[in-house]
């Protein structure tokens, strides 16, 4: 029921406060709690790719260039275009995700 998505909205809120139960009281064990230890890693990860940078004509923030939506030739960040874009957010990938605050002042 969980990776379908078919909680109600009650169990939704009870799986949230079970899972920031858990949180907590993970933070509070000992250290000894905790195996801490180098590892050697054997395979060959593939790293993240990197994006030029361009800067939002609103706020003036730089964004990466394959999420910057563009109105009128300009890019903009996700926030200022006021548009949802994909992310990965706490319940994993969204397909679409708007940011939770508005830049209405950029302090330099």
């Amino acid at each position: 029921m969980v990776v379908e998505r078919r909680g109600s909205p009650d169990e939704i809120e009870e799986l949230d406060k079970l899972w920031e139960e858990t949180g907590m009281r993970m933070a509070c064990l000992p250290e000894e709690e905790f195996v801490v230890q180098e590892v050697e890693i054997t395979e060959n990860l593939e790293r993240a790719p990197i994006f030029e940078s361009v800067r939002c004509s609103g706020c003036g923030e730089l964004v990466m260039a394959p999420k910057a939506v563009y109105i009128d030739g300009k890019p903009f960040c996700a926030s200022c275009a006021e548009r949802d874009v994909p992310a990965v957010v706490g319940r994993g990938i969204v397909t679409a995700f708007r940011t939770p605050f508005k830049v209405i002042k950029r302090i330099s």
